[in-house]
């Protein structure tokens, strides 16, 4: 995940300056996309969560991250940072919920839990 992107986050200028010159002020937005995806790791630990049937936490988490992503969203784009501030509200959010998720999983392999 991490080699993906970091290779997002230096061809996405490159790439969008030769083939889409009309989104160059979308750079800045799409760096700190690239960045967040890191993120993402804790897509493939999480899969233990719903083995155990132990969703709702993690649909709380979810939530949690939704309402934080809108609500920073609304705070960055009012204070002007535009479509960047609507980035930084999901790389914070993402990487919230990638904590969480992690954490939580990590939690749920130490238990001794008998069918």
């Amino acid at each position: 995940m991490i080699p993906l992107s970091l290779a997002s986050y230096f061809g996405v200028g490159p790439i969008t300056e030769h083939l889409l010159p009309n989104y160059i002020e979308g750079i800045d937005a799409a760096k700190i996309y690239s960045l967040g995806s890191i993120f993402m790791v804790y897509f493939g630990p999480t899969m233990i969560i719903p083995i155990v049937r132990r969703n709702i936490p993690l649909m709380i988490g979810y939530v949690f991250a939704l309402v934080m992503l809108w609500m920073l969203g609304l705070v960055f784009v009012q204070e002007g940072y535009g479509i960047e501030g609507v980035a930084w509200a999901r790389f914070i959010a993402t990487g919230f919920l990638c904590v969480f998720s992690l954490a939580y999983s990590y939690y749920l392999t130490t238990l001794d839990i008998k069918p």
